[in-house]
């Protein structure tokens, strides 16, 4: 399926008063900060996210229309019957008879693959503009990748290069809990080379797969492990809160809090199995060895199989932080699709079931994509001074708690996910020793350390941990290089 998420799916919470409510979603008793007028916010970055939303809407209906279209001409193919339609022998093709294409007899099946090109044409154009707009060169590249398969869709050749397009995005949409892999904005406006506006790219698309490698080596490792398949697969709220040290051009430190998910390893899976898949089924397909191409489609169509219930679990992470219409069509969606695998990609229901599930998956990109409109449009007029995150410390509440009672940790999560003053008066001491150890102005990650063992135990410290986001006066120069090109001024002055 074609992916174009663009949305977070971390809960964020203000424990500064200079953060803004339109920057953060729950905050506690704090005054609005500034507004300043915007200058200059970018063609492509309001053209972009328009676009992403029309063609999220179009991809939707496209695939809806490709998977009716499908359905029909099986339905007809086997004489009206719904029980013939069904049965063993349109189960796909085997081994020896390589990777098979799908034809369609009806002018309906034939209307339907028309549409389902639309809609993956729709979809892919979509992804591209938004892993441009909100910093996922990976996601961009398996779009364009996508593009090119959409013409082909049908044959070998255009299934396995889907495979690899969709290993790309998904290693992008992965980032949605890892949201400090991401392609940053601000660096990338402040440089006015392309050369190195390309490095930068580069190295994130680098940074990425490296992470996905290494996510996938922790599974092989840690497969057998209760305790960690529960924590990074069956987790439902989420439990690592992240204190996040981000800065303005001032130098400023403005300190906030996010609930978040663990790392998406199933996400990483899917990206691995995918692209060794996809590559393999437009290899063999090149080289006409139908078994290895076959082979190797069993190896995509277990990509996908991972990838739609990082889907459903993607969706359920929704659901916990609040994202109900989303989050319910992605999870129901991810469902579907991994039926579509155990019938099979490559004969004509199994191909209407998938599109039938990614039809489900693009409502749930359709809303987002909304909401990241609405927000983006409402900035392109006035918005509140640039900060960037340089650093963060994540922490798991739960050894907080006395695992005795259980009642007192979901109290917290629950809490902490609605945005309101926790009871807990432990979390509440944490916060607070963190808040006032950090400061406003920015510290030797050390140093900090440092006080934050002599104030805790030995259990706290130990899972308080540290991670440099950004460099500080890298960041700091170019949020003074963005705020000039943004509000026209280095020193704007605000409107109210």
């Amino acid at each position: 399926m074609s992916i174009n998420i663009c949305n977070s799916n971390n809960i964020k919470i203000a424990l500064n008063k200079n953060v803004s409510k339109k920057n953060a979603p729950i905050s506690f008793g704090s005054a609005q900060t500034p507004l300043y007028t915007v200058k200059s916010s970018g063609f492509l970055k309001n053209a972009l996210p328009i676009y992403a939303f029309i063609a999220s809407c179009v991809a939707t209906l496209g695939y809806f229309g490709g998977s009716a279209g499908l359905f029909y001409d099986s339905y007809k193919e086997n004489d009206d019957s719904l029980k013939k339609m069904f049965s063993k022998k349109t189960k796909a093709s085997k081994t020896k008879d390589g990777v098979q294409t799908i034809t369609p007899v009806t002018e309906i099946g034939k209307i339907g693959l028309k549409f389902a090109k639309i809609g993956i044409g729709a979809s892919s154009t979509s992804g591209f503009a938004c892993g441009l707009g909100e910093g996922i060169p990976m996601m961009a590249l398996g779009e364009a990748m996508n593009m090119g398969a959409a013409s082909i869709i049908e044959t070998p050749i255009g299934t396995g290069l889907f495979g690899i397009g969709i290993a790309s995005i998904f290693s992008g949409l992965a980032l949605d809990n890892t949201p400090e892999l991401k392609l940053n904005p601000f660096h990338i406006m402040a440089e006015e080379k392309f050369s190195k506006k390309a490095k930068l790219i580069a190295k994130n698309m680098l940074k990425t797969s490296k992470e996905i490698s290494i996510s996938v080596f922790e599974i092989a490792q840690n497969i057998y492990k209760p305790k960690f398949l529960k924590e990074n697969f069956l987790q439902g709220t989420p439990r690592t809160v992240v204190f996040q040290e981000s800065i303005n051009k001032d130098g400023k430190v403005i300190i906030s809090k996010v609930l978040r998910h663990n790392k998406n390893y199933l996400m990483h899976a899917s990206s691995f199995t995918l692209g060794l898949g996809g590559a393999g089924v437009v290899l063999f397909s090149l080289l006409k060895n139908k078994k290895a191409q076959k082979s190797s489609l069993y190896a995509e169509e277990g990509g996908f199989l991972v990838d739609n219930f990082g889907m459903t679990k993607y969706g359920l992470d929704k659901l916990t932080t609040g994202a109900k219409g989303s989050g319910s069509s992605y999870a129901i969606g991810g469902i579907i699709n991994a039926i579509s695998q155990f019938m099979g990609i490559d004969n004509k229901n199994g191909r209407a079931m998938q599109w039938l599930g990614i039809t489900l998956v693009f409502l749930g990109f359709s809303i987002d994509r909304g909401k990241t409109l609405k927000k983006t449009l409402a900035n392109s007029k006035n918005r509140a001074e640039l900060t960037d995150v340089v650093r963060q410390w994540k922490f798991d509440v739960s050894n907080l708690v006395d695992k005795n009672h259980p009642e007192d940790l979901k109290k917290l999560l629950k809490e902490l996910k609605n945005g309101k003053k926790t009871t807990n008066e432990k979390f509440n001491n944490l916060e607070k020793i963190f808040t006032e150890t950090a400061g406003e102005k920015f510290q030797k990650t050390e140093d900090i350390s440092k006080i934050l063992k002599d104030k805790f135990d030995k259990e706290i410290t130990a899972n308080f941990k540290p991670q440099e986001v950004a460099d500080f006066e890298t960041t700091q120069k170019n949020l003074q290089i963005c705020t000039k090109k943004i509000f026209g001024s280095e020193n704007p002055k605000p409107m109210n």
